[in-house]
């Protein structure tokens, strides 16, 4: 009888979304996943039907890390507006100028993939629902306090979407520069006019 086969899931799906981050869905293949997780093409069909399957579960556990990083930055303490500029820059200038991975794996998927499967679009739109909710709930805490006049929800919105555009930015003109100053005009918007302060963009 023959031994079942021993591997750790998570192991494996994080392996797997290592190479789908790197080449992106359509430019990775099945033996791609093969060479990187040691799994034979069988155990993978087997374990998540095709290679579809086995990105919806690489999604489903990158989901899950995104949003304990955006909670872990955005509630820690009463410094909303410092914990919004650290979650732009980690999120917007750091992940998206990584020479290996080039930003959000739930961007680049909705950017570049061309196929249209449902379930992947709508776990990918959830997921951003999400952090906009938590952005939102963060800033009407700040506004509360007299940290910021902006609107909570308008602005959690523009948040997301400078995440959407800033991806599209970089993919073409690689400029980190750039997408500094426009986190940091982004930031000076959210601040009180008399705390405002002129972006430095030499730091």
């Amino acid at each position: 009888m023959a031994r079942p086969i021993q591997y750790d899931p998570e192991e494996v799906l994080t392996q797997a979304m290592n190479i789908f981050w790197e080449k992106g869905y359509e430019q990775t293949s099945i033996q791609d996943i093969v060479a990187i997780t040691g799994l034979k093409p069988g155990s993978i069909y087997n374990l998540y039907g095709n290679k579809e399957g086995l990105f919806e579960a690489v999604l489903a556990l990158y989901s899950e890390q995104a949003l304990k990083v955006a909670k872990g930055i955005l509630v820690v303490n009463d410094e909303a507006l410092k914990n919004v500029e650290i979650f732009l820059h980690k999120v917007v200038i750091a992940s998206i100028a990584d020479e290996k991975t080039h930003g959000c794996l739930m961007v680049k998927t909705l950017l570049t993939a061309s196929h249209k499967d449902e379930k992947i679009q709508e776990s990918i739109t959830k997921v951003f629902e999400e952090v906009e909710t938590l952005l939102c709930n963060v800033l009407e805490e700040a506004k509360k306090k007299g940290m910021t006049t902006v609107e909570p929800e308008l602005f959690a919105r523009l948040i997301i979407i400078t995440l959407y555009g800033a991806h599209v930015y970089y993919k073409t003109s690689k400029d980190t520069v750039a997408l500094q100053e426009s986190v940091d005009v982004l930031l000076d918007t959210l601040r009180p006019s008399h705390i405002l302060r002129k972006p430095n963009f030499t730091s």
